[in-house]
């Protein structure tokens, strides 16, 4: 795909469909036509009718470990730093797996932006990461709190990035967590 690679960085708000830029747009919107899987920074655009500008959203998918050892030490999806100016993340959807034996003396693990004060997207007990055990976003049996950020679809902080992290350490076994969403 020629525009594999591109972030919102590369684009500008206002490119018109016709005259300047709007070659690259239409050429870049054809490329994801064509090319329908969700890479790294696959770039969708949309169109306002009500202010004639075009709406970038970058698609992100990331897979990281956290320990229950270290669990309350952060573990970083994506930097601060590589997140547009003026920007911010909308968390669809997470798909978490316990790897070994439950949780406990950990707190909640909680799934949230890397502001100072975190916009908190989801909310995980401990007792919910039972021994090899699978959580997704509304899977029933478990009492995982889904935030109003991801709820109502209202973004974490501009300019900050995503995190995993639990209230302390303690014990258990290694967790593997994929968020998915758009920086837009």
């Amino acid at each position: 795909m020629p525009y594999d690679g591109l972030t919102l960085n590369d684009l500008d708000e206002t490119l018109p469909l016709e005259g300047p830029g709007g070659t690259k747009l239409r050429e870049l919107n054809d490329a994801i036509r064509e090319d329908r899987r969700c890479t790294k920074n696959t770039i969708g655009v949309e169109h306002d009718l009500s202010t004639g500008k075009h709406n970038f959203a970058v698609f992100f998918q990331k897979t990281k470990t956290i320990s229950a050892s270290a669990a309350g030490t952060a573990v970083i999806f994506i930097e601060n730093a590589d997140i547009p100016s003026g920007k911010k993340i909308y968390l669809s959807g997470f798909f978490l797996r316990n790897n070994g034996s439950a949780w406990s003396s950990t707190g909640a693990l909680v799934i949230q932006d890397n502001n100072g004060t975190p916009v908190k997207f989801i909310t995980i007990p401990a007792a919910a990461l039972t021994a090899n055990t699978n959580v997704w976003a509304f899977k029933t049996g478990i009492s995982l709190t889904e935030e109003d950020a991801f709820i109502y679809g209202t973004g974490g902080t501009i300019d900050t990035g995503l995190q995993i992290k639990a209230g302390s350490n303690g014990t258990g076994g290694d967790v593997t967590c994929t968020v998915f969403g758009i920086i837009q």
